[in-house]
């Protein structure tokens, strides 16, 4: 397949060169292309690299590289079929993801167009970080079974820049990588806690505004704020109230209060909960909110 340089590309709107978009929709999307091909969409003039996309200057080995190793120890009949089909399963993969990200930039390019427009510092950011970030997005992609999630993972990418200011480049990757490891029960259980609790959210102290403190210190929480019906009638038992809080706490989604009923324990929203259900929705979905 011949390569394309986008170094020499002609100046392109300012929403289409956030990832070349054309290149995703008219290469990516409807042919078949190697993880190498990827890397050249994505590249930058000062990136050092080989032409045959092999071993680059630093010594890095990409993860292919291994996946070759484990196959080829196959016999010949099975190492063949398993190498066609991981290769296959990659390009879905990134197909998926490119899809998705397409789809939502599409659908926010009037947006993002406009906080093209009257920021310099957005602009900044775009050109510094969302090109890097997209690359992030797709190697996240090829490493996470769930489609999902992977949809998930371009969400994020792309609702990090329908903001202005948008959310810096480590937030984004730190909430890409949370979706990487949030199942579907996960997620539903997040987003149920995000709806009963989005709207106390107190922005300064990053946390959700949920409990009332009386004299005497006595605390109580805000009526309807603690979506345990909900979560019960989404099919959610006692197991997974004791399981899933204590997974979105691990990863700083939420934060218990353990001094409040229990067990199983009320938990309030954090600030990173707040962007992952934002960011994770795709534009259907936030409309449907």
């Amino acid at each position: 397949m011949q390569s394309v340089d986008v170094r020499h590309e002609p100046q392109r709107p300012l929403v289409d060169q956030f990832v070349g978009w054309r290149y995703f929709s008219h290469a990516a999307v409807d042919k078949e292309i190697t993880h190498c091909e990827w890397f050249k969409l994505f590249h930058r003039p000062n990136h050092r690299r080989r032409d045959d996309c092999g071993q680059r200057g630093t010594g890095y080995l990409p993860l292919q590289h291994w996946i070759d190793l484990v196959i080829d120890a196959l016999p010949d009949v099975v190492g063949a079929v398993a190498k066609r089909a991981v290769l296959a399963d990659r390009l879905d993969k990134q197909k998926l993801l490119t899809e998705v990200v397409v789809n939502e930039l599409q659908y926010h390019a009037r947006r993002i167009e406009h906080f093209c427009a009257e920021s310099s510092e957005f602009r900044r950011y775009v050109a510094e970080n969302f090109r890097a970030l997209t690359i992030d997005a797709l190697k996240k992609a090829e490493q996470t079974r769930s489609n999902d999630r992977i949809r998930r993972i371009g969400q994020i990418l792309v609702n990090s820049v329908t903001v202005n200011p948008p959310a810096t480049a480590d937030v984004t990757e730190e909430l890409m990588r949370t979706a990487m490891q949030l199942s579907d029960r996960d997620a539903l259980f997040l987003g149920e806690i995000y709806n009963a609790q989005f709207r106390f959210f107190d922005n300064a102290r990053g946390i959700a505004a949920v409990v009332h403190e009386f004299e005497g210190g006595v605390r109580q929480l805000r009526p309807d704020s603690w979506p345990l019906e909900r979560l019960r009638n989404a099919g959610f038992d006692h197991a997974d109230l004791m399981a899933i809080p204590a997974k979105l706490v691990s990863l700083g989604l939420v934060q218990p209060f353990e001094w409040l009923d229990g067990p199983p324990y009320p938990h309030f929203l954090l600030r990173n909960g707040l962007l992952f259900v934002r960011y994770a929705r795709s534009h259907s979905e936030k409309f449907a909110e």
